[in-house]
């Protein structure tokens, strides 16, 4: 993204969080960096643009990874956070759809993500995603988990119409 100054924004994960039902860790925070050089010297601000808020139900403990897309009127951000779930006991990432004027102030715009965990091959996490726009509609590649522990990841696709 290239923001109001003519720099260039890059939105990285940081710092790790440990989930100790699948072993393994998940991005906490969302940060950015900026640079007059699409190629090289980028500064990290001091603070993170997105973490992670015990009030959130999807993102209470880690904020995952973004993709931003600009248009003419804002941003889109498409988040994967991460979450403990007390009524299932588990921890779990589902894909949300985030909006922005300015591309740096976010705001969640549904309370419920677009893809979250069910059953069977996606029935942990869905996370890891990507979003192009392909003749005409909005194609969303993203990694699933069947389980904690033990489970396996395979790759989802979804498309949109482009309205």
């Amino acid at each position: 993204m290239i923001d109001n100054h003519g720099e260039f924004v890059l939105y990285y994960s940081a710092v790790l969080v440990f989930l100790s039902d699948c072993f393994f860790c998940a991005p906490k925070y969302i940060g950015i960096a900026r640079s007059k050089d699409i190629l090289t010297g980028y500064i990290p601000e001091q603070t993170p643009m997105i973490v992670p808020s015990y009030n959130d139900p999807y993102g209470n403990l880690g904020a995952g990874a973004i993709k931003v897309l600009a248009f003419e009127d804002g941003y889109a951000g498409f988040q994967n956070g991460i979450y403990w779930n007390t009524q299932t006991g588990h921890s779990g990432s589902a894909i949300r759809l985030l909006t922005s004027k300015n591309g740096l102030d976010w705001s969640i715009h549904s309370s419920e993500p677009i893809i979250k965990p069910g059953s069977g091959w996606k029935k942990s996490h869905v996370y890891a995603l990507d979003i192009k726009a392909v003749n005409h509609q909005w194609v969303m590649y993203f990694n699933a988990r069947d389980g904690w522990l033990f489970g396996k990841e395979r790759i989802g696709r979804v498309t949109a119409q482009i309205a």
